[in-house]
């Protein structure tokens, strides 16, 4: 990783304490294969809105984080004005795996479109001043991304991040962006999206 990534010793941490982050939410009321879908390697197909960059990584597999795909996954959600990159929460992109297994089930063989994910103090400044952004964005701790998949029904995964219920859900209709996060549970449906 870069230097601009948090230091080694907090990758160890994220090492410790993933095996008690990861594993299936509650089978209650779960489609079939739900826990079957929890078991096998994850892997994220991810697109940057606006350029070509994508990238297709296993990040977790027989119980454990894949370091080297994990890392990947960090360094292309980076802050994409600064260039900086943080570890990303291992509960996010676990809630992107599910994403991705929602659009399969939809018949859309298509990457997550990432509009933004890891905002930079200096970037998410600018949103605040420039889009009213919130000045304590999980984007900042690296517990967010929007993405925008016009693959894929909004409102259907929207409704379906809900039941999942990671964290927090944004659904912005009129442009098709999702909102999802690690942060408490919560949701709101809002007008404009910020860029």
């Amino acid at each position: 990783m870069n230097s601009t990534l948090l230091i080694r010793r907090d990758f160890v941490k994220v090492l410790a304490v993933a095996p008690l982050l990861y594993g299936a939410p509650s089978s209650a009321g779960a489609p079939k294969g739900w826990e079957e879908f929890w078991r096998q390697p994850r892997s994220l197909w991810l697109r940057r809105a606006g350029s070509s960059d994508e990238l297709r990584a296993v990040y977790y597999m027989n119980g454990s984080l894949v370091s080297a795909g994990y890392e990947e996954i960090c360094r292309f959600l980076r802050d994409v004005h600064t260039g900086e990159a943080v570890y990303m929460d291992p509960r996010l992109l676990d809630l992107l795996f599910v994403v991705h297994g929602y659009q399969i089930s939809t018949a859309s063989l298509a990457p997550i479109r990432v509009t933004n994910a890891y905002e930079s103090k200096s970037t998410n400044r600018r949103l605040v001043a420039s889009h009213g952004a919130s000045k304590t964005s999980r984007h900042m701790s690296g517990q967010a991304v929007d993405i925008a998949n016009p693959e894929v029904a909004g409102d259907a995964l929207y409704r379906y991040m809900l039941w999942v219920g990671g964290g927090g859900v944004g659904h912005y209709p009129d442009t098709g962006h999702l909102h999802i996060d690690t942060g408490p549970r919560r949701t709101w449906v809002a007008r404009r999206v910020r860029t």
